[in-house]
């Protein structure tokens, strides 16, 4: 949505996505995200995603 721009926070977003970018497209990431989603079924996604310790 491009607020990160006015905050400090987009010095460090900017970053990660030039990481994230660097080791594969975002194509990639999606599918690899869609595929853990689907295999941990709804409640073990966001079991996941709360998880103390990511």
């Amino acid at each position: 949505m491009g607020i990160t721009q006015e905050y400090p926070l987009h010095a460090l977003t900017r970053r990660l996505w030039a990481w994230r970018d660097a080791v594969a497209p975002p194509s990639v990431w999606a599918r690899e995200l869609g595929a853990r989603a689907a295999d941990a079924g709804e409640t073990g996604m966001w079991t996941q995603l709360t998880a103390p310790g990511l």
